[in-house]
């Protein structure tokens, strides 16, 4: 089933809007949607009604495979398609572009978020380690020895996988030890409910004033 890069940025706009982390990953075989345990819910919300909609009218959608992986299992999904650059059935060039396609939509449409950056992060170490690492690529390689290469590529990944939980964890103990920031109401004029930002102008101003004005930060994951 093919789809489209709008209704691909339908579901990207639909999870950001709701706060939520997604990253739509279309192979040659397969569409795969990576969230977090957290955000699941409310990502995949949008997904399962469009493909609801879909199988309606194309009652042979409904015969589809689907597997739902979690925590390490998905990771290791990823990694895995990362580790394929070196597969005679698929192009290194398509399988990197992929990865690095499906992040950066994600991050454009502000659904990317911290742990899903960081996952895709650790896939492009994977693709750049069997690249640098393994003598794959050789066009010259004999079969037992791609056999031998084949096992650096599972260490590859699991060392790459165990790094990424690591740094997952000492996130989330970090998190949990930072003291709870008070949270100050602030009490607004009528004319202003919705404000965050209160401005006063004094007597003193003259009519003729200047502005200056300072462009937004933008902030990338």
């Amino acid at each position: 089933m093919r789809v489209t890069l709008d209704a691909q940025l339908g579901w990207l706009a639909a999870a950001a809007e709701q706060g939520c982390s997604l990253v739509v990953l279309c192979t040659e075989d397969t569409i795969e949607f990576y969230t977090t345990e957290y955000d699941r819910f409310g990502a995949l919300r949008s997904v399962m009604h469009s493909m609801a909609e879909r199988v309606r009218t194309l009652l042979s959608l409904g015969q589809t495979r689907t597997v739902q992986l979690g925590g390490p299992s998905a990771a290791r999904r990823l990694f895995g398609h990362a580790a394929q650059m070196h597969s005679p059935q698929h192009s290194a060039a398509a399988v990197t572009n992929a990865l690095h396609r499906a992040a950066a939509l994600s991050a454009a449409n502000t659904a990317l978020g911290p742990t899903l950056a960081s996952l895709f992060r650790a896939a492009a170490n994977v693709a750049r380690r069997v690249r640098q690492e393994t003598a794959l690529e050789s066009r010259d390689l004999s079969e037992s020895l791609r056999e031998i290469e084949l096992l650096g590529v599972g260490r590859i990944v699991e060392e790459e996988l165990a790094t990424w939980q690591a740094q997952e964890a000492e996130i989330l103990r970090v998190a949990s030890e930072l003291p709870e920031m008070p949270c100050h109401s602030a009490s607004f004029a009528h004319q202003e409910p919705a404000s965050e930002v209160r401005l006063r102008v004094g007597t003193t101003i003259k009519p003729r004033i200047s502005y200056i004005l300072e462009p937004k930060r933008a902030s990338f994951a």
